[in-house]
């Protein structure tokens, strides 16, 4: 789910500071859990957490009342990484994520524990913490949303490159890419755009005064792509690298040309496969509700548009691997595993994970 500014003003206001003599008056209803605490004297009214219906949408409510009460908490920084994605709008493998806060040099880097917060009886957002990373930030590379300062698209980009776990990184860095150049498939100018905007960070990251830890975000500046088109994606992106997958295409076009002998004429369907094998004929597409929608209606229609597309792609010669979002977003082992028994010529099990992916690998497999 996107962040709006509404969301972010909703938030806010429905956020309580309790200061000391205002405690007292609280109290009782504290006591009688009708609040979720944020912080120490932050709370967060239930019924306000409640009237979402998701959990993942509580989770969001959750993350920006973080981001909220670390602005009250700590005087002067902007936000950055993986909270300034979240203002970006852009979606992330972690739910529950550390807030980051970029400070000026000589801050206290101190970390600041927030309490885990109960989003329903059975599920619970773990404690996180204030994380506060050193350094001045370019005054023209700062943002401001819904009053939250936050660093630059360009700039949170290059920070996921060289601080984010790779696979997070991969993922939120492609969405943030595809924002940046206005990515649409099969136009060949937003090609042309990517490929200039990649230059443009691998200088901008050059530039930067911060020189650690750029070898490992130029690498992965690289292998970013805006054809991503959700998390999911940006994950198995991660994943052909991570398991030296053969030359992938993304978003690649291919037609079909049907007939209509009551009407003599004929009718040419273009579609686009996530992933695309080109030499090897096999596709790849990543399922989940995204393509098919959110309503029970809306999945039946789509359903039957993906049976007509398989059907169409397939009497090309392509063949077709489908692959669950949860399973792209879950235990790369389970997904190496599936992968190489769906196409073992493609994803053979004794090739080695590049050096760059490794530690991404590590924390969550």
């Amino acid at each position: 789910m996107a962040i709006t500014s509404e969301m972010v003003e909703s938030t806010a206001a429905a956020l309580i500071h309790a200061e000391r003599d205002l405690y007292p008056s609280l109290r009782t209803r504290i006591s009688s859990h009708e609040y979720a605490k944020i912080f120490r004297g932050f709370w967060l009214p239930l019924e306000f957490l409640d009237s979402f219906d998701y959990l993942w949408q509580r989770q969001e409510v959750v993350n920006i009342a973080r981001i909220l009460t670390s602005q009250r908490l700590l005087n002067g920084g902007v936000f950055a990484r993986t909270s300034a994605a979240i203002l970006h709008g852009v979606g992330i493998l972690q739910g529950n994520p550390d807030v980051h806060i970029q400070i000026a040099d000589g801050g206290s880097r101190r970390r600041v524990r927030m309490p885990a917060v109960r989003l329903s009886p059975q599920r619970l957002a773990p404690a996180v913490s204030i994380q506060r990373h050193c350094g001045t930030p370019v005054s023209t590379e700062m943002w401001e949303f819904a009053g939250l300062p936050l660093t630059s698209r360009r700039a949170t980009l290059v920070d996921s490159a060289r601080f984010m776990p790779s696979r997070e990184a991969i993922a939120v860095g492609s969405a943030l890419l595809r924002q940046e150049t206005q990515f649409r498939r099969g136009d060949v100018a937003s090609l042309e755009r990517a490929q200039k905007v990649g230059q443009e960070l691998l200088t901008f990251m050059e530039d930067s005064p911060v020189s650690y830890r750029r070898a490992r975000g130029r690498r992965l500046l690289e292998l970013m792509n805006p054809a991503c088109e959700s998390p999911a994606e940006g994950s198995f992106l991660w994943a052909l690298h991570a398991f030296s997958a053969d030359a992938w295409d993304l978003q690649y076009q291919v037609g079909s040309v049907s007939g209509d002998s009551l009407q003599g004429r004929t009718q040419q369907r273009f579609y686009y496969l996530d992933f695309a094998q080109l030499a090897a004929h096999v596709a790849i597409e990543i399922e989940g509700e995204s393509k098919l929608g959110p309503t029970e209606t809306e999945q039946r229609v789509r359903a039957r548009e993906l049976l007509m597309r398989g059907t169409d792609v397939s009497g090309q010669g392509w063949r077709i691997i489908y692959v669950p979002a949860a399973l792209a977003l879950g235990d790369p082992r389970l997904l190496r595993r599936f992968l190489s028994e769906q196409a073992p010529h493609l994803f053979p099990r004794n090739r080695l994970i590049p050096i760059a992916l490794q530690d991404s690998w590590m924390s969550l497999s």
